[in-house]
């Protein structure tokens, strides 16, 4: 016979009860639902750095079509071929106009075909300083004019002013197609920030350069450029591979050598023109360089 609960039975068992469906409550819905809440603040958390992340790529896409946009109006073509062609000669002849270059001939090539449009190329000879010669070639290579120079011989002339050289020179310049507007209102791109790849010239002044190459007398006569030393007791120098080894070429706009002096265990850096020793290097390509030592040429390889 099932008798009935007492009063404080029944309190324990409601409070039983009451502890079971508060643990099924917790295990079936309030842990799931925590946990979920932990993966959705994850992906949360995983969407926030993605979303920054597309930010970062975002505005780096809109400065690099920024750019594009910047070099597009640049280096569009102004015209037909034979208007782009007016259009060099007209560049070329405003930079020699303030430099005292005497041009001699002036001569347009076909025009050739690239990935992104046409190469125009103009042969040009011209007499002058060496010195302005390289003033020429550093303005035009520059911004607005971005000229590429294909090919430059350059000749001293016999019985000249001194430094006075012919050059002969092949520049050319890419173009995308296209013209502008009809009213040719498009403002002229601003390219101070975007330095074109490539270009032989940095940010250094002119000045800077010129001092620099008048400080290697390239047009001194060649002996002066030998140490006393040298000149006196070149008969009894030895040989110079017992002297010095080449370890190095660095090549750039003022490339260099880098050599071994033998007898005293130091690593020297030269460029073009200077001397180690008795040594006057003469050269440098990108295996091997020429010295001059004891009145001969002597060239050492990697």
């Amino acid at each position: 016979m099932i008798r009935p609960l007492t009063g404080r039975e029944q309190k324990v068992l409601v409070a039983c009860l009451a502890t079971v469906v508060s643990c099924l409550f917790y295990r079936m819905i309030v842990a799931p639902l925590r946990a979920q809440a932990d993966v959705i603040r994850q992906q949360i958390s995983i969407s926030q750095k993605q979303l920054e992340a597309d930010g970062r790529i975002v505005r780096k896409a809109e400065a690099l079509d920024d750019r594009h946009k910047a070099y597009t109006r640049h280096f569009r073509q102004p015209g037909t071929a034979e208007e782009t062609i007016s259009s060099m000669l007209q560049e070329i002849e405003h930079v020699t106009g303030g430099l005292g270059l005497h041009v001699e001939d002036l001569k347009p090539k076909e025009p050739e075909q690239n990935p992104y449009g046409h190469w125009f190329f103009i042969r040009l000879t011209m007499r002058g300083k060496f010195l302005d010669m390289v003033h020429f070639l550093y303005e035009l290579q520059r911004q607005p004019y971005f000229f590429h120079v294909e090919k430059a011989e350059f000749e001293v002339l016999a019985g000249e002013e001194r430094e006075t050289v012919m050059a002969r020179l092949v520049l050319g310049k890419s173009f995308v197609p296209g013209s502008l507007d009809a009213k040719g209102t498009e403002e002229d791109a601003d390219l101070g920030n975007f330095p074109v790849k490539g270009m032989p010239f940095g940010s250094m002044a002119f000045e800077e350069y010129s001092r620099k190459i008048q400080e290697k007398g390239l047009f001194s006569p060649f002996p002066d450029k030998l140490s006393t030393d040298a000149l006196s007791f070149r008969k009894t120098l030895p040989v110079l591979h017992e002297r010095i080894r080449l370890i190095g070429i660095l090549l750039d706009g003022d490339s260099k050598a880098v050599v071994e002096d033998l007898q005293d265990r130091q690593t020297r850096i030269l460029s073009m023109g200077e001397s180690i020793g008795a040594a006057f290097l003469k050269d440098i390509h990108e295996d091997r360089v020429i010295f001059v030592y004891n009145d001969e040429q002597v060239e050492m390889a990697l």
